[in-house]
């Protein structure tokens, strides 16, 4: 009988011969599970550090986001374009009547018409509404009037069954400001080149504010309001503001950091604002169109008059407008030579205009003190790279823009008038709900979401009455994390890691048997010689399957060694990218946290050491069941 002391040390001798056989099986079988051990120690150590910054922001927040599937519905009804085209006509006839009465000239040919129409790469003619036509604006808010759009307390009462904790609210400035215009005043000055923004692309800095100034309700926003401040009106009426991290750099007065920056570097910068922008008030000036056309007109003419300076016999015009002479301020007349006729004329056309909607010059200034900063939208870099993942992952977010607190529409009525102003394209309203469990917040998408096949529409079918009948009026989608994406995510890595174990350790068991099988033919004669002497079959099987043992441990040792060597090297190289990511997007109070991209999961290591134990049994059973039913005598006369 071979006790278990002496089949250990044989099993260990065994384990010191053919060492560059037993290396190259430690190492590729090893390599097979240390990916799976990498794998493992990084989505934890990722999940580990979600969960932790996710106590800040919007991270460990359920919330989805709602809007009207019915917003454009007028594009498709025909109705709405006769309308406009009624409506230009009895202006035009109420123009002729007024030009008449008032005395001037009017020509009803240069007035455009509210209908656009373009050529399909089919050839065919299609027709729109112009979205900046005062009479596709007026045919489009009748519209609206009479098919009004699911509201607010629409989405509460479907969110209702779902127990629903909150319902938010948000708007976002309409592109078409009718030819007014919003200007961020840097240093306080305003700018009259007209050519200075859109030049690199999409806007960025405080250059975006005009297509990105949104209000939304301080429930969403206030998870990012920096230490010491709040979402009330200042004492000095200024108004609080999240904005964009290139604008509050623009604001302060300091250099754009390159793209090579490093991940401390931006880290850096990004103390630096948060301990100086709450300390800084900026203005917008807001321009009506017909004070922003003054300006307009002051440049050109000013452009002109440079141009024409030296030609002979160029006479200046007759009436110049002069640029302001304070930051916003109106525009003066720095020449009028016109005659008594001349301007008896020029104010007769103001009154015409003034009947059909022109408005007096008008301009006005807003303060503005920031309270938050959010990161800016990323238009560059590779679409897919361990950048762009970490962003995903780490996402905690209002989106990129400038926010305000919504009840700001109703404190200052010149916002409340941006904002609700009726455009064609614009102005619609998004709607949040918010639930106390991942579980509710997904049903409640799943099951209220109008998730249409387009596919399957015919033509001349309306979508939105599609969703009416089913009673989804709105589209529903998650907001401000990947809160319910990383629920998911839990339970997908668990199904993949068992899954991937398995064939991992499927094919580990077909490595390991041809080591295991060649150690065992070669020793035959020693099988032999012990079967010879007296040794069961189970003292022999002992000392293959002791082998088996400590090489599978070893296996197993070798991948969780390489695998956390794996880990801490992707954790080295992209740990303080995910950090700076991860502070920005969920507004971390505490900028010395890290994101650490490894943890050891102590349940996934054991599984691997026991399916790796597994595949060392049974890669060693086979080619044992088949050398102890050998005849030892022939084993030992074969084998000399």
């Amino acid at each position: 009988m071979i006790r278990l002391r002496e089949a250990t040390t044989l099993a260990l001798t065994k384990l010191r011969t053919r060492k560059i056989r037993l290396t190259v099986t430690i190492v590729i079988s090893g390599l097979l599970f240390s990916g799976l051990a990498a794998a493992s120690m990084v989505a934890h150590g990722v999940i580990g550090s979600i969960g932790s910054f996710s106590k800040e922001g919007l991270g460990s927040r359920y919330i989805a986001q709602a809007y009207p599937q019915a917003a454009f519905n007028f594009m498709s009804d025909k109705s709405v374009t006769d309308r406009a085209i009624a409506i230009q006509k009895d202006t035009i006839a109420r123009k002729k009547a007024a030009a008449k009465q008032l005395g001037i000239s009017y020509d009803a040919t240069s007035d455009p018409g509210p209908i656009i129409q373009y050529d399909t790469p089919g050839g065919q003619k299609q027709s729109t509404l112009n979205p900046s036509h005062a009479a596709a604006k007026q045919a489009v808010q009748e519209y609206m009037a009479t098919h009004p759009l699911p509201d607010q307390a629409s989405l509460a009462a479907v969110a209702k069954p779902y127990q629903s904790t909150a319902i938010y609210e948000s708007r976002q400035i309409s592109y078409d400001l009718g030819g007014a215009s919003l200007q961020v005043l840097k240093d306080g000055k305003e700018s009259f080149d007209q050519n200075s923004t859109g030049k690199n692309g999409p806007p960025s800095g405080t250059d975006s504010f005009v297509t990105s100034w949104s209000a939304m309700s301080g429930g969403l926003l206030q998870p990012f309001i920096l230490p010491g401040q709040n979402l009330g009106t200042g004492q000095d009426d200024s108004i609080p503001i999240i904005v964009p991290n290139s604008a509050a750099e623009q604001i302060l007065g300091l250099k754009a950091l390159p793209a090579s920056a490093t991940s401390s570097e931006r880290l850096a910068r990004t103390k630096e604002l948060r301990a100086k922008a709450p300390q800084v008030h900026f203005s917008v000036c807001y321009r009506n169109s017909t004070s922003a056309n003054l300006v307009s007109q002051a440049v050109s003419t000013a452009q002109e008059i440079e141009l024409n300076k030296n030609k002979k016999g160029y006479q200046k015009p007759e009436l110049i407008y002069g640029l302001p002479a304070t930051p916003c301020g109106s525009v003066p007349v720095s020449r009028d030579v016109r005659s008594k006729e001349e301007k008896t004329l020029a104010d007769k056309q103001r009154q015409f205009d003034e009947m059909f909607g022109a408005e007096p010059a008008a301009q006005a200034t807003f303060t503005f003190r920031i309270v938050g900063i959010v990161p800016d939208p990323d238009y560059g870099g590779p679409a897919f790279g361990v950048g762009q993942i970490i962003r995903s992952l780490v996402s905690s977010s209002l989106g990129n823009g400038w926010y305000m607190p919504y009840d700001q529409l109703t404190a200052n009525p010149l916002i409340g008038k941006l904002f609700n102003q009726q455009t064609v394209f614009g102005g619609v309203p998004g709607y949040y709900a918010e639930f106390g469990t991942a579980d509710q917040a997904r049903r409640f998408i799943e099951k209220e979401n109008c998730n249409l096949d387009y596919g399957k529409i015919g033509a001349g079918q309306d979508p939105a009455e599609i969703c009416n009948k089913q009673g989804h009026p709105f589209s529903i989608s998650a907001f401000g994390s990947n809160s319910l994406a990383l629920e998911s995510a839990k339970r997908g890595f668990g199904k993949f890691f068992r899954i991937a174990a398995l064939v991992v350790s499927g094919i580990a068991t077909i490595i390991m048997m041809g080591t295991i099988g060649r150690m065992i033919a070669d020793s035959r004669r020693e099988t032999a010689v012990f079967r010879a002497i007296g040794a069961k079959k189970m003292d022999i099987a002992q000392i293959y399957v002791t082998y088996a043992i400590f090489l599978s441990l070893l296996i197993s040792l070798f991948a969780i060694l390489f695998g956390l060597t794996l880990a801490m090297v992707a954790n080295h190289h992209w740990s303080p990218e995910a950090t700076v990511q991860a502070i920005l997007a969920y507004n971390s109070q505490d900028l010395n946290k890290s994101f650490n991209l490894y943890a050891l999961y102590v349940p996934d290591l054991l599984i691997l050491t026991g399916l790796s134990l597994a595949a060392g049994m049974l890669s060693t059973s086979f080619p044992l069941i088949r050398n102890l039913r050998r005849n030892p005598i022939r084993d030992m006369r074969d084998d000399t």
